[in-house]
């Protein structure tokens, strides 16, 4: 086990969650990369990129407003975040 897992074990489950949520979303199965998103922001809450996904993956649902919160949810997390401030 390398010392960042050690220090850091809900950082390293965050992303394999994200990680497997991109798999996922990009095989389209939308259900599973929404679990997944949400499961890597139960574990890290300050997490831009997994907020970003989760509105990609709720728009590719046709859920278009909770995926515009989750962009700006992502944006007051990291103003400067371009995919974000794309997809706006």
């Amino acid at each position: 086990m390398s010392i960042r897992r050690w220090l850091f074990p809900k950082g390293y489950h965050a992303a394999y969650h994200y990680n497997r949520g991109t798999l996922s979303f990009m095989a389209g199965s939308f259900p599973l990369a929404e679990a997944h998103f949400r499961e890597a922001l139960s574990l890290w809450p300050q997490f831009p990129e997994a907020l970003h996904n989760l509105g990609l993956t709720l728009a590719a649902q046709r859920r278009f407003e909770e995926a515009i919160k989750l962009y700006e949810q992502a944006l007051s997390q990291r103003p400067r975040f371009p995919e974000a401030v794309l997809t706006t």
